[in-house]
């Protein structure tokens, strides 16, 4: 019995002797970086603060206010595209008013000449559809081919924030099929240092793979973003197209996609995030639903309600366009580009 004691309190004495001892570390184990010349799908082993940070300061908010003539018509006018009149315009319509559509997204800096900047986008940004049209509902909710309500756009306005004295913003080239633009601007004053702008190598997104670890840079809700995602579905069309599962929200679309091969700081553009997936939900809504003040809650509304259509964003799917397919677009604008006195 005593002996067991002794034992019992020696190894107490042990114990609480190791925890005190605050110099003594548990050696772990680290994950080794392979060198095998294919795309990480991992996290990095090392910091990629710097490079991160030099990528993001190339990354622009912009965006586009479009206008356009709205007018309304009655079910008994009968209006179709087909027989659409500029006269219906004026005497069929039985409301006009101004529309404004406002659109943002992401555009990065690719390249600067003198006073000239070239910036990569998504089409669908900075081009606003010239004419948009809403057709009546049948008693079964199916489309007909009646006009319910056209817009036609007068004048749009863009912008690249954090860019002071733009002049001159336009697009030098797009592409609405694979969904890529070019827009240049004029630096007015020349800035007294350069502009920073993207000069990390091109990738190949045919070389990315299930599980591919990824950095997504981009402009959220107008709020600079910068998110890890892992590659999904590669080379899902012939242009290499591929899906991310980043957490992205309305504004993110033009932001640049970028891969580690063999860990820092090697990174390389892969592609651009495009789309979000969504889909259509309908919805009952009080006829003016801006006017909330007048709206006594808790209580039965007396106004009257509107059938409306909403995108609900499915968060976590975002489709990317490949680098391929945006080299193609390049090189399909070439003679563009360099007349504008760009190098890409």
């Amino acid at each position: 019995m005593i002996r067991y004691f002794i034992h019992l309190m020696f190894l107490i004495i042990i114990s609480l002797s190791s925890c005190n001892q605050g110099n003594l570390k548990v050696k772990s184990t680290s994950t080794i970086q392979i060198y095998d010349g294919k795309y990480d799908s991992h996290f990095p082993l090392t910091p990629v603060d710097s490079d991160i940070a030099k990528i993001e300061r190339t990354v622009k908010l912009i965006t586009n206010l479009t206008f356009y003539q709205a007018y309304d018509f009655s079910f008994e006018s009968g209006i179709t595209p087909e027989n659409l009149t500029d006269d219906d315009l004026k005497t069929k319509a039985t409301k006009s008013y101004i529309v404004e559509q406002p659109a943002s997204g992401t555009a990065t800096l690719i390249a600067q000449s003198f006073n000239k900047i070239a910036l990569l986008t998504c089409e669908h940004v900075v081009c606003a559809s010239d004419t948009l049209i809403n057709y009546f509902l049948d008693q079964n909710g199916q489309l007909t081919s009646f006009i319910q309500s056209i817009a036609i756009k007068t004048r749009e306005s863009m912008n690249i924030i954090t860019l002071p004295g733009l002049k001159n913003i336009h697009i030098l080239a797009s592409d609405k099929n694979i969904d890529v633009a070019i827009v240049t601007a004029t630096l007015d004053p020349m800035p007294i240092f350069p502009i920073p702008v993207f000069d990390y190598p091109m990738g190949k997104a045919e070389e990315l793979n299930w599980g591919t670890f990824v950095y997504v840079i981009g402009f959220p809700y107008g709020k600079k973003l910068i998110s890890t995602a892992i590659v999904s579905d590669p080379r899902r069309d012939k242009k290499n197209g591929f899906i991310i599962d980043a957490t992205m929200h309305r504004g993110a679309s033009g932001g640049i996609i970028v891969a580690l091969r063999d860990g820092s700081p090697n990174f390389e553009l892969v592609g651009m995030a495009s789309a979000l997936s969504a889909e259509r939900e309908y919805i009952l809504r009080p006829e003016d639903e801006f006017n909330v003040l007048n709206i006594e809650f808790g209580r039965p509304y007396e106004g009257n309600i509107i059938i409306d259509k909403r995108m609900k964003i499915n968060y976590g799917i975002v489709y990317a366009i490949s680098i391929e397919a945006i080299q193609d677009f390049i090189k399909s604008n070439k003679d563009k580009i360099a007349d504008a006195g760009f190098t890409l």
